[in-house]
């Protein structure tokens, strides 16, 4: 993947830059359902490891956001990024769950929308003396759900139906993996009808706060 990338990085006919651009789509495919499978495997074996570090919240959102206004402007749909200024900046949890969490909801999102806009938001719902009840929203303008195929969701090799298999791909692990890995940091995840069109994907965490002069 990384040699494809330098590979387009150079001076390329047409099909020369397609062809490329095939392979690199491939090959991040292909790492995207090994990563996957991997990750169920541990899963299933209850070898799935949490982390307890402390981080910079809006550092990870920062560069989250980075990466995935890349990945949408790829598709012609506009990403944003919102944290509410309650929300405290150090934590402390598994920085690098939580940024897959996040990064499986959105490329999910992003798969799944034809046009229009993806958007995370963050907000603070509750705080307590050493825990933030913080909430992640993931709003999309795609394909939407229908009500009765939502609780089947974060069901392992599911999606929505036959057809949107065949034309859109993917295994079916990445909301299932995605719903153990919130569960394993202690918070859950939902999915709602966002509106008149499309989902929303609601994660909420209790994480604790780090003082700031202990958190890296």
């Amino acid at each position: 993947i990384g040699m494809t990338g330098l590979l387009l990085d150079t001076a390329l006919d047409e099909d020369q830059r397609r062809y490329a651009e095939m392979v690199r789509s491939s090959g991040e495919s292909l790492l995207g359902l090994i990563n996957d499978i991997l990750d169920f495997s541990k899963i299933e074996a209850g070898k799935l490891v949490m982390e307890r570090l402390d981080f910079d919240l809006r550092v990870l959102l920062d560069e989250l956001a980075e990466l995935m206004a890349v990945r949408t402007q790829e598709k012609g749909l506009e990403f944003l990024c919102a944290v509410s200024s309650a929300v405290p900046d150090k934590l402390i949890g598994d920085p690098g769950r939580l940024r897959q969490t996040l990064i499986n909801l959105i490329g999910n999102a992003i798969k799944f929308t034809a046009r229009g806009e993806i958007s995370l938001r963050v907000t603070l719902e509750e705080e307590g003396e050493q825990e933030a009840l913080i909430r992640f929203s993931v709003r999309d303008t795609g394909i939407g759900i229908p009500g009765d195929r939502q609780a089947q969701l974060f069901e392992k090799f599911t999606q929505v139906d036959g057809a949107t298999t065949r034309q859109y791909g993917g295994t079916g692990l990445g909301l299932s993996i995605t719903q153990h890995l919130v569960q394993a940091m202690g918070g859950q995840v939902s999915v709602h009808d966002n509106t008149p069109h499309g989902t929303v994907f609601r994660v909420e965490l209790a994480a604790a706060e780090a003082r700031s002069s202990e958190a890296a």
